[in-house]
């Protein structure tokens, strides 16, 4: 039994050694080594793409010629007067400061595709229209009201003489409505044949009173024979009118209140005028004959006494409408300018009998949760009237605070009181309140941010017991109150108008071109993103500067322009022509050097208030602000090793720049740009390194690579953006309301432009694939497994668009859907997760080359006051200036910079004036802006080369397992020979015994007697015998 013990207690310990051998050779790490490389230097692929996708001098008209030529070849106009002709202000009004009708067709393409999609993206989930409209004009409601709206004088007051026997009219009433053929009828007996025989033709029923605004005829087409209520002054006037024939009725003998319930009761008899005398209201139709006396009224009211009313021998006499004898009267509207307009209806006074008409107040549809924006316009009162109908679900002020429920603002008094005590009093009490937003009429228990409007009835509790209707807040922008208003209302005693002034705030509603990814990215993707790209876009003819490489100089012709799907417009150089004949010692000290003017202010720094619609439509930005980055430098950096060295952190103050280059034939990723800053030179110093991976169980990566294909538009010249067909083809645009037609007018004429030379729309093969096309390839497919189209803002393979083609393309796809636009967003919000799937499935090739980086920064060009005149001047000549002027709004900018320099220079530093140092500094410190400098070269010209091997080779397993046997059973190799060899003797045995018993089985059969045979135990005693034998000589 110890025996037996020991052995097992030896080779569990000796299984357990073997197990951990084989464990850690399995999980075993690799080393990494690092030596000095035989690689030959190779010059990278450089991308220049500007972060601003319009130019200046591409939106903008061009310097008129003949200014330009006569100015300076004819007229030879002094330096001042040259000025005047280059100068780029827009914030001058100079009648030539506009934007070109290419760009003015952009913008009328983008507001008709912003207002016909969010006219149906909206409102597709109301459930019931019947009973709530979606237009100003209301035209597709079909629902069951049938009674006006009215409103009284929203100010009124009333003295404590009057106040205990006064009860105020009430402010907002309803009205019946009567028959369309009634009033139809009524219209023709009254002589305006016209609009009856227009009513009649709507072919409505003779029962039909409903509220409707029929087509092409509202309210408004009535209002040049309708009289309007107005509440001004008209005179004052001798006390002997009021015994005229034409003031022949008294409203009031000793019991006048106020001045409005005077004019309600003169207004509902159809008078056109009324006039006071004290506490008398007196009504007629006409002042004619009568001459002003406005000394004699000089007697203060005795409902108010800072209002006048006449004297003991003259009345005020005040207008309350407009024409008393016309054969309509439209009732007065609310303050809220919302819902005074849409359906209508007619009606009878029943004091008068006169045909009156009002509009119905149909509320507004509410806005659908998704899409909770406002439409944008050229026109900015109709985009303050389209804010002024907000219906969203928005509830947050623009300080960020919660909005409190509209059902308590009738409550207000007694929030305040219960958070705040007596800390807080108030000088009047709320009889009655109406609120009054775009979609609803009184108060609900929601806290939506609205335009508002809210009247107040009131009396005095403190002091003279007066009465005041008031508007407490009328806004036409969307307001709310916040949740906590009572925590900023400081301890004072305070009247309800004052408070509501305190308490109410703003809101912020985006535009829903910002909002709603639909809107640029079908005119995007229907035009073509590289078409608008290259007719907006940057210009190289006004943006690079200067361009050296390894001391030769190249121009615009050296560079190809791409369409970039994430970084938009690119300038690829082409280093073709210059690293032919060269050597990897001359390639590794060859400098590229490219200076670029961005274009994107004019000479103050300013830009145009459409800047911002029109960066979304021509490039999906995203509302990135990149106004201190000139271009960003697509450059390539290792996925698995990071060896860059950074000296500085360029562009700190704005973005954390990328910079790894791309090695030739590499796509260039969006995620491993460089910011190259403003007024700054960004030198970018490189080393060529080769990375070998070891590809192990837990680390696998790809043994090799194939090639990739993505569709990238290229080109090489520029297009006009200003001729006479341009023009005609924009204008044509702009007149046309019909959406789609707008659509292909566009493509139509950007292809026109860009057929005069070459355009690439097919794809661009790239030899050298990694980890980020295999990433790419996983969200893409993942985004069009879902919504079954392609997305604009990611690269896509060639062979993708024989099946899909863009999500937002109407000539592929036709109309655009709600659960297309619903998709997409879906889709975009998980492309952040599908990276992080994608970085587990996707392997790394095992053997990849690329570049160790390091980035230099400082200031440039530090232009300083007139010193900076040889370098404007040198600028200026870049650009043409005398021998080649250049029409383009972003050169002229320069020459007019370079003028002024001159000029300044010229004049003596005692004439000077500081106004003129002010403005010619901040005129260069904009310049500076403008211009950034970037140097491209290597590091060192040889770089290193970084392999892996195994930590823990085969080899060596196979060695530790026989030091593992020699150390727990004392086996070595001469002991596994013996015992191999005893094996071989055992066998033999074995035979032996086999054959032994063959031979006696045949003996037995052939009859033999028994006693010749051997026992069989004498048999295996002996082979026993010899077996002994053998193993002890052995």
């Amino acid at each position: 039994v110890i025996w037996v013990s020991f052995l097992l207690a030896t080779y569990s310990g000796f299984a357990y050694h073997l197990s951990t051998l084989f464990e850690r050779f399995l999980q075993a790490p690799v080393l990494t080594k690092m030596t000095v490389s035989t690689l030959q230097f190779e010059f990278p692929d450089v991308y220049i793409c500007p972060t601003n996708a319009v130019t200046m001098s591409r939106i903008f008209k061009k310097l008129p010629q003949n200014e330009v030529t006569f100015g300076e070849f004819f007229l030879k106009k002094s330096v001042e007067e040259k000025i005047g002709i280059y100068s780029f202000d827009l914030s001058s009004g100079r009648y030539d400061l506009e934007l070109n009708d290419m760009t003015k067709a952009l913008l009328s393409v983008l507001h008709s595709m912003e207002e016909i999609i969010m006219s149906y993206f909206q409102f597709f989930d109301i459930a019931d229209a019947a009973k709530c409209r979606r237009t100003p004009s209301g035209e597709e409601y079909s629902g069951n009201v049938s009674s006006a709206v009215v409103y009284g004088f929203t100010t009124m007051t009333v003295t404590s003489i009057n106040t205990s026997a006064f009860t105020p009219s009430p402010y907002r009433g309803v009205k019946q409505c009567m028959r369309w053929n009634d009033a139809a009828q009524k219209l023709l007996s009254l002589g305006e044949s016209g609009l009856a025989n227009r009513l009649l033709a709507l072919n409505f029923s003779d029962s039909e009173s409903r509220c409707r605004s029929p087509p092409g005829l509202p309210l408004s087409e009535f209002f040049p024979i309708a009289s309007r209520s107005v509440f001004r002054h008209a005179g004052c006037l001798p006390l002997a009118l009021t015994n005229s024939s034409s003031f022949n009725f008294t409203c009031y003998r000793g019991g006048l209140s106020s001045l409005e319930t005077c004019a309600e009761c003169c207004g509902r008899r159809s008078f056109q005028y009324m006039a006071i005398s004290r506490q008398d209201c007196f009504c007629g139709s006409s002042i004619g004959g009568y001459e002003n006396s406005s000394s004699v009224c000089n007697a203060s009211c005795l409902h108010d006494n800072s209002a006048i009313c006449g004297s003991e021998t003259a009345v005020t006499v005040l207008q309350i409408r407009d024409n008393g004898s016309r054969p309509l009267h439209v009732a007065n509207f609310s303050d809220l300018d919302a819902i005074s307009s849409g359906p209508y209806c007619f009606f009878a006074d029943e004091l008068s009998d006169k045909l009156n008409a009002a509009f119905c107040e149909i509320p507004y549809c509410q806005i659908s949760r998704t899409y909770d924006c406002i439409v944008s316009s050229e026109d900015k009162l109709t985009q303050q009237q389209r804010l002024s109908r907000y219906t969203g679900r928005r509830n947050v002020t623009s300080t960020g605070r919660r909005c409190m429920p509209w059902s308590q603002l009738s409550t207000i008094e007694q929030v305040l009181k219960a958070r705040r005590g007596s800390e807080v009093g108030f000088m009047d009490e709320v009889r009655e309140m109406l609120i009054q937003t775009p979609d609803r009429l009184e108060g609900e228990s929601d806290n939506y941010c609205r335009p508002v409007s809210v009247v107040v009835d009131s009396v005095n509790i403190h002091g003279p017991k007066d009465f005041q209707r008031f508007s407490a807040i009328d806004s036409e922008v969307p307001v709310c109150i916040p949740e906590d208003f009572w925590a900023n209302i400081p301890s004072i005693t305070i009247k309800f108008g004052y408070l509501f002034n305190m308490i109410f705030q703003t809101c912020n509603v985006p535009l829903c071109y910002t909002e709603v990814p639909s809107v640029t990215a079908t005119i995007r993707d229907s035009v073509g993103e590289h078409l608008l790209a290259r007719q907006f876009g940057s210009d190289l003819n006004a943006g690079l500067t200067e361009c050296s490489f390894a001391g030769q100089k190249c121009t615009k012709d050296d560079f190809l322009n791409v369409a970039h799907p994430q970084l938009g417009m690119c300038h690829k150089f082409l280093k073709q022509r210059f690293t032919a004949n060269m050597t990897s010692t001359q390639l590794a000290e060859s400098q590229l050097s490219i200076k670029y003017f961005t274009d994107s202010t004019d000479s103050k720094g300013q830009t145009v208030s459409n800047i911002d619609k029109l960066t979304r439509v021509v490039r999906d930005s995203r509302g990135s602000d990149a106004t201190q980055v000139a271009f960003k430098v697509s450059l390539r950096r290792s996925l698995s090793v990071s060896v860059s060295h950074a000296i500085s952190e360029p562009g700190c103050s704005t973005a954390n720049p990328q910079a790894v280059i791309v090695p030739d034939s590499s796509f260039p990723w969006a995620s491993n740009g460089v910011n190259v800053a403003t007024a700054q030179r960004m030198d970018v110093h490189l080393r060529f390194d080769k990375y070998s991976r070891l590809s192990t169980s837990s680390r696998p990566c790809l043994e090799t690579t194939e090639p990739i294909t993505y569709r990238l538009p290229s080109w090489k010249l520029f297009t006009s953006n200003e001729d006479s067909g341009v023009n005609s083809d924009a204008q044509e645009i702009m007149r046309s309301s019909n959406w789609t037609l707008k659509l292909s007018m566009l493509r139509n004429a950007l292809l026109k432009l860009n057929g005069s030379s070459a355009l690439t729309v097919s794809g661009s093969q790239f030899k050298v694939s990694d980890r980020e096309n295999c990433v790419n390839t996983y969200v893409v497919e993942k985004f069009t497994n879902t919504c079954r189209c392609l997305p604009g803002m990611l690269p896509i393979q060639e062979e993708r668009f024989k099946k899909l083609s863009y999500c937002f393309d109407m000539y592929s796809r036709g109309n655009i859907s709600a659960n297309t636009e619903k998709c997409y967003i879906e889709q975009v919000s998980k492309i952040t997760q599908y990276h992080f799937e994608a970085m587990n499935e996707c392997k790394s090739p095992c053997s990849k080359t690329d570049f160790s980086t390091r980035y230099i920064t400082y200031p440039w060009p530090n232009l300083l006051s007139v010193q900076s005149l040889d370098f404007l001047k040198k600028l200026a000549a870049d650009f043409g200036y005398r021998h080649d002027i250049s029409l383009m709004r972003g050169a002229s900018s320069i020459y007019y910079l370079y003028l002024k320099a001159q000029n300044l220079s010229d004049t003596p530093v005692i004439n000077r004036s500081t106004e003129a140092i002010q403005s010619f500094e901040s005129e260069l410190a904009a310049l500076q802006n403008r211009l950034a400098q970037l140097t491209v070269q290597a590091w060192q010209s040889r770089g290193h080369e970084v392999s892996e091997e195994e930590a823990y080779p085969a080899k060596n397993l196979v060695a530790d397992i026989g030091g593992a046997l020699g150390l727990w059973s004392g086996i070595s190799i001469l002991t596994i020979c013996e015992l191999l060899e005893l094996f071989i003797y055992l066998g033999q045995a074995l035979a032996a015994r086999v054959q032994a018993q063959s031979r006696m089985q045949s003996k037995n059969a052939d009859g033999q007697p028994e006693e010749s045979a051997r026992p069989e135990s004498e048999m295996v005693a002996l082979d026993t015998d010899a077996v002994q034998q053998r193993v002890a000589s052995s």
